[in-house]
């Protein structure tokens, strides 16, 4: 899978190769990603926030913490996480109790 985070400018191509920002970065992700699936699951289980289904759950754990908790990060994969239809399909079908690694 790739995230694509806009990093084709010189700037950030520079600061890449001072500072090793990519793999800080995506250490980041994947130390963090099982959390915000999980964020997922739980907005999805929440009786008092109306989401119908999972694609509405991605969307609201975006649009709810944008720049908290790494947002510059999270808001990107949680993208492209719900761009994938049978991962969301597979959450749908096993929502019942089913914890998210």
């Amino acid at each position: 899978m790739a995230v694509d985070f806009n990093t084709k400018s010189e700037k950030i191509t520079s600061w890449n190769e001072i500072f090793d920002i990519k793999n800080r970065y995506f250490g980041q992700i994947a130390n963090n990603r099982e959390n915000w699936l999980n964020d997922v699951k739980q907005v999805f289980r929440n009786e008092k926030i109306k989401t119908t289904n999972y694609v509405e759950a991605f969307d609201m754990v975006i649009e709810l913490d944008p720049n908290k908790e790494l947002g510059f990060l999270k808001t990107p994969f949680l993208s492209k996480m719900k761009s994938f239809i049978s991962l969301i399909e597979a959450y749908e079908e096993v929502s019942g109790g089913y914890i998210i690694k």
